[in-house]
């Protein structure tokens, strides 16, 4: 099956604790204190976009715009988004180990835990490579992944989420090794039959210590800015998600990372 096959339909309706706001904030934040050039000059790709939210978002403040998902259908909800609000993004079907864009990016953003969709430290590696050369001299890599806290929660977990006209369960489980298993059930109202449509998924995910993160980084060409927790709300051994900022660089030795606790 296709990635997010089904649940790209709904998955708007249950993503309301997603970080886009506050990715939002911390971007106009960067771009007025200094740590981004103005927000109008700048490429940038939103790499595993989902459906389109923070790209569309973004397209009204910067000089270009590219949302990049692995999902077909994620990418054919974030196309309907962005014709309905008439924003100019466009939108690849790439696999980030393969990462290809159409520009150089200032700035290559990836949230909601994306990355954590890769499962080896080579699959890390390949993405960190393939988005170091897209990237401009002194470019931003912005992202986040699965903190701590949100892997305590996960352990043998059972969630569920219920709106007028879906509701959707999650069943997770974490390995000794720290991969993430969520079997999805989803039930979305259909309004002509009147009847529920079932829909199954299993997602797998790898939890990644900052650690980790911050050394491949380094050894892929970045010099890592900041590591934060929960956007700085946070120590980062106790978030949710763990926020990391890394700049492009040309040496093949960096700074050690400014980890906040």
């Amino acid at each position: 099956m296709r990635p997010y096959a089904g649940f790209a339909t709904v998955y708007d309706a249950f993503m309301s604790d997603g970080p886009y706001d506050e990715w939002l904030s911390w971007l106009f934040a960067a771009s007025s204190n200094g740590v981004l050039p103005s927000l109008s000059d700048l490429r940038v790709a939103d790499v595993g976009c989902g459906t389109g939210w923070l790209a569309v978002e973004l397209s009204s403040s910067c000089r270009q715009v590219v949302g990049v998902d692995l999902s077909q259908d994620m990418l054919a909800e974030a196309a309907m988004r962005s014709a309905e609000r008439d924003a100019p993004v466009s939108w690849l079907c790439q696999d980030v180990r393969k990462l290809r864009l159409p520009f150089v990016a200032d700035v290559i953003l990836s949230t909601c835990d994306s990355l954590n969709y890769l499962l080896t430290p080579k699959d890390w590696h390949l993405a960190f490579a393939a988005v170091r050369a897209n990237l401009e001299k002194s470019g931003l890599f912005c992202f986040d992944a699965l903190g701590p806290k949100r892997i305590d929660a996960l352990k043998e977990g059972l969630w569920h989420d219920i709106e007028d006209d879906s509701a959707v369960f999650y069943e997770t489980s974490v390995s000794n090794d720290g991969q993430v298993r969520f079997d999805v059930h989803a039930f979305v109202l259909q309004s002509a039959s009147g009847l529920y449509r079932r829909i199954e998924e299993e997602h797998l995910q790898q939890y990644v210590d900052p650690d980790s993160i911050c050394n491949w980084l380094e050894e892929s060409g970045f010099d890592v800015l900041e590591v934060l927790g929960d956007f700085g709300a946070s120590d980062v051994k106790n978030a949710d998600r763990v926020v990391y900022v890394a700049k492009a660089s040309s040496n093949s030795q960096s700074n050690q990372p400014l980890i906040l606790e």
